[in-house]
């Protein structure tokens, strides 16, 4: 443990390993600069709770796992150069907004990306996102949600526990083919589907249905609706479909 540096700048680093500055508890401030590529290694600066301003002033390609675990900045802005970001990167931190700049090159979010962030408000994914993969957004803080145009699956629990999520968004022309089960266990708050000109994808009487109507995803646990009539095209119910209604 190093409790004596308090700000670092970096002109051309291409990576940084292990917990190379894991409870660096008095670092307030990281800035990046360089025209090369750069990997953050696994717990790179975890638990530096006073870890306050971090800048990206180069191409960064990857953030592995638990990075961020416990830092204290409540904004970042990551590059569009980025490919990857592991999972629990920002578990415990104090983030409550995360900014994807330009065309990012992301394609895939991995299990457990964001799980943990529970001050996570914020978040604009970048329209490149083709897979969400299961407990992507376990417990965090976010209060509405709008699929990527170019999600094709969002598998089990990527919602799990977020207990302010309100709405849930499939805008017009999206890509979003699958949905696994217990998508929004937990989410207590859930009042809203919102889907408009999708293939694969029908808002009925306020639930979710497949586009056929044949299969009844969820049920807003929120919702204020008192009756619910199924169409006569149903022939199954999701697991949790109707989870704490």
């Amino acid at each position: 443990m190093c409790s004596s540096i308090k700000s670092l700048h970096f002109k051309g680093l291409e990576s940084i390993g292990n917990c190379a500055f894991q409870e660096c508890t008095s670092l307030e401030s990281v800035v990046f600069d360089g025209d090369g590529p750069l990997i953050l290694g696994p717990g790179a600066f975890a638990d530096c709770f006073n870890l306050k301003t971090i800048v990206f002033n180069t191409n960064l390609t990857n953030i592995y796992h638990v990075v961020f675990r416990n830092c204290g900045f409540t904004e970042i802005e990551i590059p569009s150069s980025i490919k990857s970001i592991g999972g629990n990167a920002f578990m415990g931190s104090k983030l409550t907004r995360i900014n994807f700049l330009g065309f990012s090159s992301l394609k895939v979010l991995v299990a457990n990306v964001f799980q943990g962030a529970t001050h996570l408000t914020d978040i604009n994914l970048p329209e490149t996102i083709q897979e969400i993969n299961e407990n992507a957004f376990e417990s965090t803080n976010i209060s509405s949600f709008v699929v990527p145009k170019q999600t094709i699956s969002i598998t089990e629990y990527a919602f799990r526990n977020c207990k302010r999520l309100e709405n849930f968004i499939i805008p017009e022309n999206c890509s979003l083919q699958k949905l696994g089960y217990f998508l929004f266990e937990g989410c207590l708050s859930l009042k809203k589907f919102e889907c408009n000109g999708s293939d694969y994808f029908e808002v009925e009487n306020f639930a979710l249905f497949n586009k056929s109507k044949t299969s009844l995803i969820c049920f807003p646990p929120a919702c204020e609706c008192q009756y619910f009539y199924v169409p006569t095209t149903l022939r199954e119910i999701s697991g949790a479909a109707f989870y704490c209604c």
